[in-house]
């Protein structure tokens, strides 16, 4: 198992500014504007008190951030090697300096015309009062990731699609954090949407290189195969699943397998659903017994759907054993080949990759894609520990 973590993840110096999650430059924000700014740095403020509290209590499974690409996969394992990284947080004398800043913006709020009289502007106003707040990447990265599940919403299935997750992002949900107007609030989301595809990016490369993956998977990762989808970097999907599985089983990150029936002919009605939990050995992924796995562990939570109609609907014990016996990572593969390469479906890549071709063709073969979603069809990768799981499947019982 490799134990040296990606050169972002490796780099534990508070190099970052809060600030620099604010979409303009802070010395515009004076005289009367300067009102608006410091309002706008308390919701980054309070939001970043939030994340060091869910840290502390490794409420792992507030992380899994709508970005509007194709990459939730990553934010799952980027999100596992945080907490693997951080076993236990004492964040005390973060959250002590945190509230004091929070106080100190709210105090200067109330006395606002005294402040802009000073002749400050938000940038100088950090410096001058002490109120900037220097963070390492892996709290920025959560910082973001918070915000943009803070402001997820999740639709029923569109009639179109129903076993296709409907999320869409409600940006006045930033409200709830703290008053701020609804213009910083939509270009809070879009510059948070383009900080975390960008990170996603550099993520998934530095893992290809860290991992000595074959020079094809560097190349199919590389800037020349990064594409632009409104303002948002993307690498095309079946390689970045390659990375990330083989990332998740070289750090030994377990898998949960969500796997929900349902039938066809009824609506996708629920029948059933089942948890299965996977282990990382030295070469593979192996079903296992939950108990057998460290229910501190952070997990990667596969929910997908198996979809037949009524009449051909499995056994538990069979439809359990085909799952198994296929295992996450092929079905995993099957649905990246199968799924679009890009958001953007114009983007599209036509290349010659044997492993590819293979698994695109399987897709339909073994039911993991929209034309047959028979086996497993994925709706939402993210990470949860294996006891929040337990907790989740022993209410099946």
């Amino acid at each position: 198992m490799l134990k040296k973590f990606p050169p972002s993840l490796s780099n534990c110096q508070r190099d970052f500014h809060l600030s620099q999650l604010l979409p303009y430059d802070p010395n515009v924000k004076k005289e009367r504007r300067l009102i608006d700014g410091l309002k706008e740095y308390l919701v980054l403020v309070i939001a970043t008190e939030h994340v060091m509290e869910m840290l502390s209590k490794r409420d792992i499974n507030k992380f899994d951030p709508i970005v509007g690409e194709n990459a939730s996969q990553i934010r799952a394992v980027q999100t596992a090697l945080v907490f693997l990284k951080h076993p236990s947080v004492n964040n005390q004398v973060l959250l002590s300096k945190i509230n004091r800043i929070k106080l100190q913006c709210l105090s200067m709020l109330q006395d606002i015309e005294r402040v802009i009289k000073e002749g400050f502007s938000l940038s100088n106003l950090l410096k001058e009062k002490n109120i900037e707040l220097n963070l390492n990447f892996d709290e920025i990265f959560l910082i973001e990731s918070y915000l943009l599940t803070k402001v997820k919403i999740v639709l029923p299935p569109r009639q179109e699609n129903p076993i296709v997750k409907n999320e869409y992002t409600d940006t006045k949900k930033i409200k709830e954090i703290s008053s701020v107007g609804s213009t910083f609030a939509n270009k809070l989301v879009a510059r948070l949407r383009q900080n975390l595809s960008e990170h996603s990016v550099q993520f998934v490369q530095e893992l290809a290189y860290q991992l000595e993956l074959e020079e094809s998977i560097k190349q199919m990762i590389s800037a020349d195969f990064v594409v632009m989808h409104r303002k948002l970097k993307c690498t095309p999907f079946f390689w970045t699943t390659k990375v990330i599985t083989e990332a998740a089983l070289s750090y030994g990150i377990p898998i949960v397998m969500h796997v929900q029936l349902k039938s066809k002919d009824r609506n996708y009605q629920l029948e059933h659903e089942i948890y299965l939990y996977f282990e990382a050995t030295s070469s593979k992924y192996q079903n296992v017994c939950p108990s057998s796995l460290q229910k501190e562990s952070p997990a990667i939570v596969l929910l997908g759907s198996t979809c037949r109609d009524s009449s051909n609907l499995p056994s538990i014990s069979d439809w359990t054993k085909e799952i198994t016996t296929s295992g996450p990572v092929d079905l995993l593969l099957a649905y990246a080949a199968a799924h679009r390469q890009y958001p953007d479906e114009t983007s599209e890549i036509n290349i010659q990759d044997k492993e590819f071709e293979f698994y695109r063709k399987k897709a339909f073969e073994w039911g993991c894609c929209l034309q047959n979603s028979s086996r497993f069809f994925l709706s939402q990768a993210y990470c949860d520990h294996i006891e929040n799981m337990l907790q989740e499947s022993s209410k099946l019982e």
